[in-house]
C-alpha cells in the first residue's frame, strides 16, 4: 500500500475512532540462524536469514493467541488473526502497524484470507464465514450449503488462483469450495479420509491438506480426487509429531509446520524431504509452537503461538 493509501486509511480510522498506533517496538536483529540437519539433503537448500519479530508493540497491538496469518500481495499487507484478543491486526510488509478491527464484533477469529479487497474470517463458534471491507466493516456472510442454521464449524481457509475459497469444516472434516461470487461449488474429504485437518494450500492445480492426527500430508487434484500422501508420523527426526499449516512455493516445495518439534519440514513436489529448519526456543529466530506460515516472494512469515509473535525471515535460494 503506497503512502497516500496509508494516509487515507489512517485518516478514516482516526475519524471513526479506530485503533491506529503510531509507535512501534520491533526487535530488528539481522542474524543468520540457518543450520542443516545431518543427512543427505539437497545441495540447493535455501539459505534462511532471520530478520526481525513483531512481538512488542503498544498495548493495543500485543498478540494474545495468534492463530492465522495471511499476506495480501495486492496491497503488500500482513494480516494476523488474534484469537485471544478477538481482533484482526494489519501490518505493512515491514511490520509497521496500520490498522486493526474486530473488537466487539469478532469472536475468536481463527483464520483469514483477503480477496479483491474483502477480508474473509473464520471464527470459532460462529456458523459462517464473515466478510469485511478494508475498514473492518462486516458486509456479508457465507453460510454452509444447507443454509443458515445448518451446523457449520469453519477452520482453516485458502484461495486458489481463480479466486475460489476453500473452507475446512472442522466437525465433518470436509473441504468446502465456494466460487469467487461466494457460491457453493462442491466438497470432498470427510472423516474417512482425515482425522484432524490442520492446514490447506492450493498451488499449480493441486490441493494440499495437512492432518495433525492422521497421515501428515494429503494431495488432491482440483476436483478433490486423492493423488498421494507425503511424510510420516513417528519418533525419528525426519518424522512429524503434530502437523500444522503449510505453504507451497512457486517451485512447488512444501513448507510444513511441525508444531511440537518447533520447526519446518520442506518437501519437493514428489514428497521427498529436502531439509528442515528451526530451533526450539524463545530467542530471536528461534521457534516456539509455530502455527501458521506465509510468504511474500523471498520473505517468509511464521506465526508463533508459544511466543505470541510474528517472526520474519529472508529465504535466499542458491
Amino acid at each position: 500500500m503506497n503512502q497516500s493509501k496509508i494516509e487515507n486509511r489512517k485518516s478514516k480510522i482516526t475519524r471513526d475512532g479506530g485503533y491506529f498506533q503510531k509507535k512501534r517496538y520491533i526487535t530488528f536483529l539481522c542474524i543468520v540462524l540457518f543450520t542443516l540437519p545431518d543427512g543427505g539433503y539437497a545441495s540447493d537448500t535455501p539459505k534462511i536469514k532471520y530478520l526481525f519479530s513483531v512481538d512488542g508493540f503498544s498495548e493495543g497491538y500485543r498478540f494474545s493467541s495468534p492463530q492465522g496469518i495471511y499476506f495480501d500481495s495486492e496491497e503488500g499487507e500482513i494480516y494476523v488473526a488474534d484469537t485471544g484478543n478477538n481482533k484482526i491486526d494489519i501490518f505493512d510488509s515491514k511490520g509497521f502497524p496500520i490498522f486493526q478491527f474486530g473488537k466487539g464484533v469478532l469472536i475468536s477469529p481463527f483464520d483469514l484470507v483477503v480477496r479483491r479487497g474483502k477480508i474473509y474470517v473464520s471464527q470459532q463458534g460462529k456458523g459462517y464465514i464473515e466478510v469485511f471491507n478494508y475498514r473492518g466493516k462486516s458486509i456479508s456472510r457465507i453460510y454452509p450449503p444447507g443454509g443458515k442454521g445448518e451446523p457449520f464449524y469453519p477452520g482453516r481457509l485458502a484461495l486458489d488462483d481463480e479466486g475460489n475459497l476453500y473452507v475446512v469444516e472442522v466437525i465433518s472434516q470436509k473441504i468446502l469450495i465456494f466460487d469467487k461470487e461466494d457460491r457453493f461449488k462442491f466438497s470432498f474429504g470427510g472423516v474417512e479420509r482425515f482425522s484432524s485437518i490442520s492446514g490447506i494450500f492450493v498451488r499449480a492445480r493441486r490441493i494440499y491438506v495437512t492432518d495433525s492426527g492422521g497421515k501428515p500430508i494429503h494431495v488432491f487434484d482440483m476436483k478433490g480426487k486423492f493423488l498421494r500422501e507425503m511424510g510420516k508420523r513417528g519418533e525419528k527426526k525426519e518424522d512429524f509429531s503434530f502437523t500444522g499449516n503449510l505453504y507451497v512455493d512457486k517451485e512447488e516445495r512444501l513448507w510444513v509446520i511441525d508444531n511440537f518439534r518447533h520447526h519446518l519440514k520442506v518437501f519437493d513436489k514428489e514428497g521427498r524431504l529436502l531439509f528442515h529448519y528451526g530451533t526450539y526456543g524463545m530467542g530471536p529466530g528461534e521457534l516456539l509452537f509455530p502455527v501458521d506460515i506465509d510468504f511474500n516472494k523471498e520473505t517468509m512469515y511464521i506465526l508463533e503461538k508459544g511466543t505470541k509473535r510474528l517472526s520474519i525471515f529472508r529465504v535466499e535460494v542458491k
